[in-house]
Protein backbone atom coordinates (compact mmCIF):
# COMPACT_ATOMS: atom_id res chain seq x y z
CA UNK A 1 0.00 0.00 0.00
CA UNK A 2 1.42 3.33 -1.16
CA UNK A 3 0.89 6.51 1.24
CA UNK A 4 1.05 10.28 -0.42
CA UNK A 5 2.08 13.38 2.09
CA UNK A 6 3.53 16.35 2.04
CA UNK A 7 7.77 15.77 1.67
CA UNK A 8 9.64 17.47 4.97
CA UNK A 9 13.12 18.71 4.93
CA UNK A 10 14.41 15.31 6.51
CA UNK A 11 13.06 13.42 3.47
CA UNK A 12 15.65 15.26 1.51
CA UNK A 13 18.52 12.63 1.22
CA UNK A 14 15.97 10.24 -0.30
CA UNK A 15 14.57 12.82 -2.91
CA UNK A 16 17.82 13.17 -4.23
CA UNK A 17 18.90 9.62 -4.07
CA UNK A 18 16.03 8.77 -5.96
CA UNK A 19 16.00 11.92 -8.58
CA UNK A 20 19.59 10.87 -9.03
CA UNK A 21 18.78 7.21 -9.67
CA UNK A 22 16.37 8.08 -12.35
CA UNK A 23 19.15 9.15 -14.72
CA UNK A 24 19.82 5.79 -15.65
CA UNK A 25 16.40 5.56 -17.72
CA UNK A 26 15.88 9.34 -18.06
CA UNK A 27 19.20 11.39 -18.85
CA UNK A 28 17.42 14.74 -20.42
CA UNK A 29 17.81 18.21 -19.06
CA UNK A 30 19.61 19.58 -16.96
CA UNK A 31 19.25 18.38 -13.64
CA UNK A 32 19.74 14.68 -15.07
CA UNK A 33 23.29 16.12 -15.71
CA UNK A 34 23.89 17.19 -12.00
CA UNK A 35 25.53 15.36 -9.14
CA UNK A 36 24.05 14.71 -5.75
CA UNK A 37 25.38 17.82 -4.25
CA UNK A 38 23.84 20.06 -6.59
CA UNK A 39 20.33 18.41 -6.10
CA UNK A 40 20.95 18.23 -2.29
CA UNK A 41 21.38 22.02 -2.47
CA UNK A 42 18.52 22.71 -4.60
CA UNK A 43 15.84 20.13 -2.76
CA UNK A 44 16.72 21.55 0.43
CA UNK A 45 15.98 25.20 -0.79
CA UNK A 46 12.25 23.63 -2.72
CA UNK A 47 11.61 22.44 0.57
CA UNK A 48 11.53 25.46 2.64
CA UNK A 49 10.02 27.52 0.42
CA UNK A 50 6.44 28.01 0.77
CA UNK A 51 5.57 28.10 -2.75
CA UNK A 52 6.69 24.38 -3.43
CA UNK A 53 5.00 21.55 -2.88
CA UNK A 54 6.33 18.00 -2.83
CA UNK A 55 4.99 15.24 -2.77
CA UNK A 56 6.22 11.96 -1.61
CA UNK A 57 4.87 8.45 -2.15
CA UNK A 58 6.30 5.80 0.81
CA UNK A 59 6.02 2.20 1.23
CA UNK A 60 3.92 0.26 4.02
CA UNK A 61 7.37 0.24 5.65
CA UNK A 62 8.01 4.59 5.08
CA UNK A 63 10.50 4.25 2.43
CA UNK A 64 9.78 6.94 0.21
CA UNK A 65 9.01 5.29 -3.28
CA UNK A 66 8.98 8.55 -5.63
CA UNK A 67 7.73 12.17 -5.57
CA UNK A 68 6.70 14.76 -7.56
CA UNK A 69 7.32 18.66 -7.15
CA UNK A 70 5.13 21.68 -8.47
CA UNK A 71 5.17 25.25 -7.55
CA UNK A 72 2.58 27.15 -6.55
CA UNK A 73 3.77 30.62 -7.68
CA UNK A 74 6.72 30.32 -10.24
CA UNK A 75 7.85 33.54 -9.79
CA UNK A 76 8.54 33.20 -5.90
CA UNK A 77 10.36 29.89 -6.50
CA UNK A 78 12.91 32.09 -8.93
CA UNK A 79 13.15 34.02 -6.63
CA UNK A 80 14.00 32.06 -3.84
CA UNK A 81 16.48 30.05 -6.42
CA UNK A 82 17.99 33.19 -7.01
CA UNK A 83 18.52 34.40 -3.38
CA UNK A 84 20.70 31.43 -3.61
CA UNK A 85 22.65 31.54 -6.56
CA UNK A 86 26.17 30.95 -4.60
CA UNK A 87 25.30 27.76 -3.01
CA UNK A 88 24.13 26.46 -6.25
CA UNK A 89 27.01 27.39 -8.06
CA UNK A 90 29.53 26.18 -5.64
CA UNK A 91 27.15 22.89 -5.40
CA UNK A 92 28.37 22.49 -9.21
CA UNK A 93 31.69 22.39 -8.92
CA UNK A 94 31.94 18.76 -8.63
CA UNK A 95 29.34 18.61 -11.52
CA UNK A 96 31.21 20.98 -14.01
CA UNK A 97 34.89 19.56 -13.30
CA UNK A 98 33.44 16.20 -14.00
CA UNK A 99 31.52 17.65 -17.20
CA UNK A 100 33.14 21.03 -18.33
CA UNK A 101 30.74 20.91 -20.67
CA UNK A 102 28.00 21.79 -18.10
CA UNK A 103 28.99 25.38 -18.07
CA UNK A 104 26.72 26.41 -21.27
CA UNK A 105 24.29 24.45 -19.81
CA UNK A 106 24.37 26.03 -16.21
CA UNK A 107 24.40 29.88 -17.73
CA UNK A 108 21.74 29.26 -19.91
CA UNK A 109 19.39 28.13 -17.07
CA UNK A 110 20.46 31.13 -14.99
CA UNK A 111 19.62 33.21 -17.93
CA UNK A 112 16.51 32.03 -17.65
CA UNK A 113 16.10 32.23 -14.32
CA UNK A 114 16.56 35.90 -15.04
CA UNK A 115 14.35 36.73 -17.46
CA UNK A 116 11.34 34.43 -15.09
CA UNK A 117 12.02 37.33 -12.15
CA UNK A 118 11.34 40.05 -14.26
Amino acid sequence: MIKYRLAKLVDCRSIVDIHYSIRKTYSVGIFAQMGKPFLKQYYRIILNDPYSVVVCAEDENGVIQGFCSATLDIEAQMAKIKLHKIRLGLASIVSIICRPSLIKHLINRYKVIENESL
